[in-house]
């Protein structure tokens, strides 16, 4: 999976080594300013173990300022019922993504801008009550779903 995200143009970061984290975040940020693109970043850092909404790390926001990107926060929901910890692949069923208000990142400190995308993002969660009702129906997988998502920012990297 390591390689095929590298393929695609994924950044991977260890979050064990700090410093190395940090400078493949400055890195990004500076191909994103060159290049004028998007890019795709969960900020929680990993997957959550419960299925609830994790405290989420700075550097996607620090990234999205160096960057001087707007930020599209967007809501993945039933990821966690198809694919839970532990399982090694996913579980057909379908998902819900909602893309929510873009936020502006230039007259906001990386805080100010962590705490609106959590909190937009926790209040979407609450407001809506999707639930995964078709397992046994092969619509699409979370899987699909990031590399799709990958995959849109490749082709617009290459296209547009």
């Amino acid at each position: 999976i390591f390689v095929l995200a590298r393929i695609v143009g994924c950044i991977t970061i260890n979050r064990k080594a700090r410093e190395e984290a940090i400078v493949a975040l400055k890195s990004a940020a500076e191909k994103i300013k060159k290049s004028g693109r998007s890019f795709i970043i969960f900020p929680e850092g990993t997957r959550s173990r419960t299925g609830t909404l994790q405290p989420f790390k700075k550097g996607a926001f620090h990234m999205a300022k160096d960057a001087n990107v707007t930020i599209s926060p967007a809501v993945l929901f039933g990821m966690w019922d198809l694919w839970p910890p532990g399982t090694l692949f996913p579980l057909p069923g379908t998902i819900k993504v909602k893309m929510l208000d873009p936020i502006q990142t230039d007259k906001k400190s990386v805080d100010e801008l962590l705490l609106e995308s959590r909190t937009r993002i926790a209040k979407t969660i609450e407001e809506d009550k999707f639930e995964v009702h078709d397992n046994g129906h092969f619509v699409a997988t979370a899987p699909a779903v990031a590399w799709l998502l990958c995959l849109a920012s490749l082709i617009g990297y290459y296209f547009c």
